[in-house]
Parts: structure tokens; sequence; C-alpha cells
């Protein structure tokens, strides 16, 4: 036998949990016995054609899940910022070493030219 969906049911401890259909034999037993009882999504009692449900209000953890998103993408967009900085302070620092290099070798002293030594030899 397929699946025909799946239904609500409140839990002997109270939740309520969405099953796929049709249930297994041991919650086919539970149902009979009356531990776990069909309701609909909100918990109210089940009605077979239930009409369709107006879209609930958000509630206060809808409003900080999208809080959260937005923080998600705020850092995403800093971290992408830091880490083209830090490319482009690599790239300067690079650049001042060699400047750096370049200075020293142009403010340095020419170097003393040796003393000519003479060959003393006979002959």
């Amino acid at each position: 036998m397929g699946a025909k969906g799946t239904g609500w049911y409140r839990l002997e401890n109270g939740l309520v949990q969405e099953m796929d259909l049709p249930l297994p034999e041991v919650y086919h037993t539970r149902v009979a016995r009356g531990e776990i009882v069909r309701v609909d999504p909100d918990g109210s009692p089940w009605q077979d054609s239930a009409p369709a449900t107006p879209t609930p209000e958000p509630t206060e953890a809808d409003a900080l899940a999208a809080d959260l998103a937005d923080v998600r993408a705020d850092l995403d967009l800093v971290t992408k910022q830091r880490d083209a900085l830090i490319v482009d302070l690599a790239a300067a620092r690079g650049e001042l070493t060699e400047a750096l290099r370049q200075l020293d070798e142009a403010t340095r002293p020419a170097p003393k030219p040796a003393k000519a030594t003479t060959a003393k030899g006979g002959g």
C-alpha cells in the first residue's frame, strides 16, 4: 500500500507530530487504544475535510529567524570586504618593502674604491 500523505497526531506526551500515512502497525494499535489521537496541525480536533487554514501571523521566532538571516548576510558581506582588504594590504606591504629596498640602495653611500696595491716583484 503506498503512502497517502501525512497526518498530525497528538502523542502521549502532548506533542503534536506529523506522521506519514498509512501509519505503521504499532501506531495503528496506539490509535485504536486511544493513546494517540489524530488532530489538525494546530492541535485542534481533526476534521476529515477541514477547510484551508489561513496563514498564521508571524511569530517572534519567525522575526528572530529573519533577523538572523539578515545578520548572516551582513556578516558574509563584511567577511568578503575584510578578505579583499587583507589582499590589498599584502600587496601594499610588498610594494612598500620594495620601495624601502630601492630607497636604501639609492641613499647608501657608494663604496670607497679599494686602495690599489702595487705588485712587488723582481725582475
